[in-house]
């Protein structure tokens, strides 16, 4: 699927103001996409993660316990997309709030 530029401008403009969880990603797949099959989900969420990573614009990374930072995940975008999948799978269901990676603006 052709991943509208403006949905991923919107994902990487939050990013760089904020944080954006995998949850809001999922959450635009579905809404501004209209997309409803969870497995074409999944798909075009980790479609849309592998572009926003792919444009340098923002990094993935988890948060540290008890508020100590983030970690940040220095690998491809591939391998990030893959990691997000095998999780995904494991949940058996779709990541909510606090449950994945987060992505945040990247620091030039």
């Amino acid at each position: 699927m052709d991943i509208p530029p403006q949905l991923l401008d919107e994902i990487i403009e939050e990013a760089k103001a904020d944080e954006v969880g995998l949850w809001f990603i999922i959450c635009g797949v579905r809404d501004d996409l209209g997309v409803k099959q969870p497995a074409l989900v999944q798909a075009i969420t980790l479609q849309v993660v592998n572009q926003i990573l792919t444009a340098v614009a923002v990094v993935a990374g988890y948060y540290k316990p008890h508020g100590a930072g983030m970690d940040v995940l220095n690998m491809e975008p591939e391998r990030v997309v893959s990691r997000i999948e095998e999780e995904w799978n494991q949940l058996g269901r779709e990541p909510s709030i606090g449950e994945s990676v987060v992505f945040v603006g990247k620091s030039l």
